[in-house]
């Protein structure tokens, strides 16, 4: 499918390589006037736009959405204006645009006569029927997607196709909180096992063919491909999910920064090495955060870029006992500027709110 390349309604495409938006000389002296509390910026068009009432965290995606070109797939008119669905799952709605791409394709929303949510997931449903239309299927099924419910309020005992009705209706909500939940999961039961074998020699009780081996590679892959996961899928369910995704990292990187030590350091079992590596290979903290200037790359603190200030605020305290551990354990200076950022985002939230109730 083709897709259409726009920028914000009256807007120059900026440039992708530098994510800033293309300028005049009037636009530097315009934005330097707006320095520091940078009250205003202004396109290549001319127009200003006002930030005076955004609060931190959306100052900083109205700056990253003025400077930023996206893939449109589909379109659809709403009551208030225009819904794009963009090709990274991200969905805008623009009350005022002013022109429409032809090649965009159009798709009818529901108050235009499209389908409904509920309708589309009785249509699935039913596809699985040789004779059941979907306007014959459990008519007494009828929830309304603005009416978000919780996993647990999905559930319809003893109702299988209700409970998948629900879930299927209210999904991006219901799914994303249950996979960061997943993940998060099985990176402490992973962790939980290595700690055991490590100790006693002792394999999990599913893997007594050792099928899958446990040692310091094996459990490095897999927590750094968990992280991978999580980042990739903050991406893709935004802006849902955010706050179990922000759940998942931050406990992850307590058990890692607990884990400042040679894994088999006291053992039962005699072990000395797993494949002859030293110590500082069998220690988790060591290869996941203080290797971060070598590789360039902060473990765990890279998703947490990519989460919203207000996902982070509620985590704040356990991200600031993470720092002081960090500066003990005498992390890279570079890790402890970044985790000292997110903290300080965390914190503006609240800073952000206070403002405003005065």
């Amino acid at each position: 499918m083709r897709h259409a390349r726009s920028t914000f309604p009256g807007e120059g495409p900026a440039r992708p390589d530098s994510g800033q938006i293309e300028s005049s000389s009037e636009e530097s002296e315009s934005e330097e006037e707006a320095s520091p509390e940078r009250s205003t910026i202004q396109g290549s068009s001319g127009i200003n736009y006002s930030l005076d009432r955004l609060d931190n965290d959306a100052e900083a995606r109205a700056l990253v959405g003025l400077a930023s070109e996206f893939d449109i797939t589909t379109c659809s008119r709403w009551p208030t204006g225009y819904h794009f669905q963009l090709s990274e799952h991200r969905q805008v709605h623009v009350v005022r645009w002013l022109y429409l791409p032809a090649q965009l394709p159009y798709i009818r929303s529901e108050s235009e006569g499209g389908m409904t949510r509920p309708q589309k997931v009785k249509d699935i449903i039913t596809a699985f029927s040789a004779t059941i239309l979907p306007e014959d299927f459990r008519p007494d099924l009828t929830d309304d997607p603005a009416h978000r419910r919780t996993p647990e309020q999905c559930v319809v005992q003893g109702d299988f196709e209700a409970t998948m009705f629900r879930l299927a209706t209210h999904d991006d909500a219901v799914y994303s909180p249950i996979y960061f939940d997943k993940i998060q999961g099985q990176s402490r039961k992973l962790l939980a096992d290595f700690d055991r074998y490590a100790l006693t020699g002792h394999l999990p009780a599913d893997d007594n063919n050792n099928t899958n081996p446990i040692d310091v590679r094996t459990v490095l892959h897999k927590i750094q491909l968990n992280v991978y996961r999580i980042q990739s899928n903050i991406i893709a369910r935004a802006p849902h999910g955010t706050e179990s995704a922000s759940k998942a990292l931050i406990t992850l990187l307590e058990d890692i920064c607990s884990r400042n030590k040679d894994a088999l350091d006291g053992n039962r079992w005699g072990r000395t090495t797993f494949h002859g590596e030293d110590e500082d290979s069998r220690n988790l903290y060591h290869q996941l955060i203080g290797t971060a200037e070598e590789t360039g790359r902060c473990f765990v603190l890279d998703a947490l870029e990519h989460l919203p200030a207000s996902a982070l605020h509620q985590f704040r305290d356990r991200l600031m006992a993470v720092q002081r551990k960090a500066e003990v354990n005498r992390a890279p200076k570079a890790y402890i500027l970044k985790l000292g950022g997110l903290v300080r985002r965390a914190e503006a939230v609240g800073l952000g709110q206070s403002k405003r109730t005065r």
